[in-house]
């Protein structure tokens, strides 16, 4: 009877170490399956990223080139406001002479 009792303990921790077995490797799969997941939502996540970089990246160099060109005009606009007010400083000074 004893052996019998033996026997049948010994059969149901080999099924629970089945069970346990399979557990594991179930649950191995699924972390394995949910780091396929992360590492293909980070990877498309850096992606976008770099996408938008280089957008904003080119946006910035537009901005730049704008802001030179308005430098630039802003330049030319005062040396213009200059000559036009030298011209009526000289204006000024040939009306006295005249009058």
């Amino acid at each position: 009877m004893e052996n019998k009792e033996n026997s049948t303990i010994i059969t149901i921790l080999n099924e629970m170490n089945q069970q346990i077995i399979q557990i594991s490797e179930n649950l191995s799969q699924k972390i394995d399956e949910v780091n396929e997941n992360l590492n293909q939502k980070i990877d498309q996540v850096n992606e976008n990223l770099n996408q938008k970089i280089d957008h904003n990246s080119a946006n910035i160099i537009k901005i730049l080139n704008t802001v030179s060109k308005m430098q630039e005009d802003i330049n030319d606009l005062r040396d213009d406001v200059e000559t036009v007010y030298s011209l009526e400083k000289d204006s000024r000074k040939q009306l006295k002479r005249l009058l």
